[in-house]
């Protein structure tokens, strides 16, 4: 894929998006609206736009839904129900779209991780990831106080259950952001033999203030637990690269004999980057700690900015 990053205003003269059906999130953040924003909703073929019908919020009600917009309504906390959505009303749209020699542009910038890895196997499945590019918007800050608390379950990602073996050890692989309790979470849950934490290097983070924040939790983390973490930073801006950085990684002889699991708490790119590598080597668990509560005031503010990952 073909990287670029986009200037806000600049966006509608890099893409196609008459001949693009955008496929995209509400949220509680606002950088949630910058792709339709900037391009202008009535400029796209068609706008598949996914809302959370278990909050209850007007952030799905934005827009009127006509002729190019279709409301995608699903319980974003039940991976079942966002399979189903997908299924009734994703892939008709989409098979309408390509018929007509159309492309596919995915919004991951507010999906949960989740949501975009079960998205990403129904697009490889169905063989629609060769129509689709990826634009994501990144944040220029962050809530300094806390992002998410608690967390409800941890379970394994719809269509990314891996080769689990009871009688091998388990090695967990935290991508870590800035939530301290999702990854305790997961590590707790799988109570893994051998724990690696890979980072953001401060080349790829967005400020330093963010490398930094990343960098207290790796440090916390190996204060809890000791000499049983290994620590990683990696560049988390670059798909291409990190996607081949994840197939050599994982395919590498430290997992030899051992049961992969992958908690991808770090940016969407990574997720992004973790998810199509799996597609390809499949052996890796990927699992998804649920949180119990967002900071919805002041979670992020949009960047000026964009990737942009162009499938040529």
């Amino acid at each position: 894929m073909k990287q670029k990053v986009v200037n806000r205003g600049e966006l509608a003269k890099t893409i196609n998006s008459q001949k693009s059906i955008l496929i995209c999130s509400t949220s509680f953040e606002s950088r949630w609206k910058s792709v339709i924003e900037d391009v202008g909703l009535e400029n796209w073929s068609q706008v598949l736009l996914f809302n959370n019908s278990a909050r209850n919020d007007n952030t799905g009600t934005l827009y009127e839904e006509g002729d190019n917009l279709t409301y995608a309504p699903s319980n974003y906390n039940d991976p079942v129900d966002v399979l189903m959505t997908c299924n009734r009303l994703m892939l008709p749209a989409l098979k309408k779209q390509i018929q007509r020699g159309n492309q596919i542009i995915f919004d991951i910038s507010t999906f949960t991780r989740e949501m975009l890895l079960i998205i990403l196997k129904v697009l490889d499945y169905f063989e629609f990831l060769k129509h689709t590019s990826f634009v994501y918007t990144p944040s220029k800050s962050m809530n300094k106080n806390w992002l998410s608390k608690g967390v409800l379950n941890t379970r394994s990602v719809l269509g990314y259950a891996g080769d689990f073996d009871l009688n091998n050890e388990t090695h967990l692989v935290v991508l870590s952001g800035f939530e301290i309790e999702r990854s305790i979470e997961a590590i707790e849950e799988y109570e893994p033999t051998h724990l690696t934490v890979l980072s953001g290097n401060k080349l790829s983070s967005y400020s330093g203030a963010y490398y930094e924040r990343s960098k207290e939790l790796v440090d916390t983390l190996k204060t809890h637990y000791g000499s049983s973490v290994s620590s990683e930073e990696i560049d988390i801006t670059d798909l291409g690269k990190l996607k081949s950085y994840f197939l050599e990684f994982l395919s590498s002889d430290r997992f030899r004999d051992q049961n992969i699991v992958i908690a991808p708490l770090s940016n969407k790119i990574s997720t992004l980057a973790l998810g199509l590598a799996i597609l390809e080597f499949k052996r890796p668990q990927v699992i998804y700690p649920q949180p119990a509560e967002y900071n919805m005031n002041g979670y992020s503010e949009a960047s000026d900015e964009y990737y942009l990952f162009i499938n040529e």
